[in-house]
């Protein structure tokens, strides 16, 4: 699977705004948005995980 993300650092002084971007994207995948604009960009909507995935390395 192909995930898309944002990058941040992971800190004291960044975790407010890291927070705020999540519940965001939380509250959005919740009243529909988020597959809204998955199909105008993508062209379909796809689930994607809630939570931080971890990459292979």
């Amino acid at each position: 699977s192909l995930y898309f993300g944002y990058l941040g650092r992971k800190d004291a002084e960044t975790a407010p705004l890291i927070d705020a971007i999540d519940g965001v994207i939380d509250a959005m995948r919740a009243d529909g948005r988020l597959a809204a604009l998955q199909t105008k960009w993508f062209g379909q909507s796809f689930e994607v995980p809630a939570r931080v995935v971890e990459a292979n390395a």
